[in-house]
């Protein structure tokens, strides 16, 4: 479980999230509530200590992801924003959200790609500039890799 000890004692990491803001809980249920579980039992074992610092790091990282998910992003980017080394906020990914960093990024922008695929008549190759992806050949690999399907099938179908 996502629960941490402290000296203030226990704290749930859920408290750190406003269920009220839209942006909030999107990224608690995508990335915190459903984080997928562990493939092995020593992926499970934590790489950091449990904190409320590192819960309030890792809200913090995947605000920021949020709300750059246009730009070029890299780790050191997120991490440096958090006041973190890289190796620390990988590990705060990996351990919290079973995902790592260019998932979490793949995610956002796949997501948002779904909205505008189903909401609007831009291009493919604008909407993938759009949500950050340099290539849409690339955009189109990745989004069939998450989703099972291509954007042009997803539009299609109306979803």
């Amino acid at each position: 479980n996502l629960r941490s000890s402290g000296n203030t004692g226990e704290m749930l990491i859920d408290d750190l999230w406003d269920m009220r803001s839209e942006r909030d809980r999107y990224l608690y249920e995508t990335f915190i509530r459903n984080r997928p579980e562990p493939k092995d039992t020593d992926s499970a074992k934590p790489l950091v200590r449990d904190s409320k610092a590192n819960s309030y790091v890792l809200k913090n990282a995947l605000c920021f992801i949020l709300d750059h998910y246009t730009q070029k992003l890299s780790l050191n980017d997120v991490a440096q924003h958090c006041f973190v080394s890289s190796w620390h906020l990988s590990k705060l990914l990996n351990q919290y959200t079973g995902r790592g960093f260019f998932e979490i990024v793949n995610i956002i922008r796949l997501d948002q790609a779904k909205e505008l695929l189903g909401g609007s008549d831009m291009k493919i190759q604008e909407i993938s500039e759009t949500v950050g992806f340099q290539d849409v050949a690339h955009f189109s690999r990745i989004f069939k890799s998450y989703i099972g399907c291509s954007p042009k099938e997803y539009r299609g179908r109306g979803m």
